[in-house]
């Protein structure tokens, strides 16, 4: 009978491993600041958010348009690679979007 028991848990987690993705599927519109929040800049940075973290490089970032041509440059991927665990932006955004992706997949457990 337990194992009947564990099956039918097993399949609840499964159908919310389900509802979950379905929730995510197509949604790519988030805010940087829920991609890099303060819990994964304080594991991976020097900064506690991604604000401070920007501000911190002195380079000339003074809004988003700036932000999205800098975040291309040698210069950025320096930056990252001198102040985060990460060598480049590309591979420190690749780490956030897989912990944003699976801490969405498995919320509720």
């Amino acid at each position: 009978m337990s194992n009947i028991d564990g099956f039918d848990e097993l399949s609840k987690k499964l159908d919310k491993i389900s509802d979950n993705a379905k929730e995510m599927n197509g949604t790519s519109d988030m805010s940087i600041d829920t991609l890099f929040n303060p819990e994964f800049m304080k594991k991976y940075t020097n900064e506690e958010d991604i604000v401070k973290f920007v501000e911190s490089s002195e380079l000339s970032i003074k809004n988003q348009v700036d932000f999205n041509e800098m975040i291309q440059t040698k210069e950025w991927d320096t930056y990252v690679s001198e102040n985060t665990n990460f060598s480049s932006w590309h591979e420190m955004l690749e780490k956030a979007l897989g912990e944003h992706t699976f801490k969405n997949l498995f919320e509720g457990f």
